[in-house]
């Protein structure tokens, strides 16, 4: 969503000094009047010379401003690449999951861990009140089961479902 406003923004900017530009090439060229210019008199300057003066500067603006342009429609179009940390992650879908195999244990941190879908294996051990070793041993016999998984944060692990 943010690249897309910053996509919007950048694509109305180089609009605007396209607009500009335009008008800025029309104000001259009407004041210019015809592109052939008589002899300079009495000092004066022949107004063709201010465009022809002018046109690299313009050509530049041009140039960046469909830079520009092309920029900010890049940004409009991009997708939005979600980097997802673990305070980010959402709560994945909860799957059917046959807990008839669980022993009551399993089954109580299996329910905790999918209610929440993301937990701290700390946060376990105070939720159930069982030992941190009685808890590492549950999770191990839930890996082993392809229902969760741990990664390592920290000095402790964050234990998510398995997909």
């Amino acid at each position: 969503m943010k690249n897309k406003r910053l996509g919007l923004a950048v694509i109305v900017i180089s609009v605007v000094l396209l607009f500009t530009l335009g008008f800025l090439i029309y104000q001259i060229k009407t004041q210019v009047g015809g592109l052939t210019c008589p002899i300079e008199q009495d000092g004066k300057i022949c107004p063709y010379h201010l465009l022809y003066n002018l046109a690299l500067p313009i050509y530049f603006m041009f140039f960046v401003s469909v830079i520009i342009f092309l920029v900010g429609l890049y940004l409009f179009t991009r997708k939005e690449v979600a980097v997802k940390g673990v305070e980010e992650q959402e709560p994945q879908k909860t799957k059917e999951v046959k807990t008839l195999d669980l022993t009551p244990e399993e089954k109580t941190v299996f329910e905790l861990i999918q209610a929440t879908g993301t937990i701290f294996q700390s946060e376990l051990a105070e939720k159930t009140q069982f030992s941190k070793v009685k808890i590492t041993r549950i999770l191990d016999r839930l890996e082993g089961k392809g229902l969760v998984e741990r990664r390592r944060r920290g000095m402790t692990n964050i234990v998510i479902l398995k997909n």
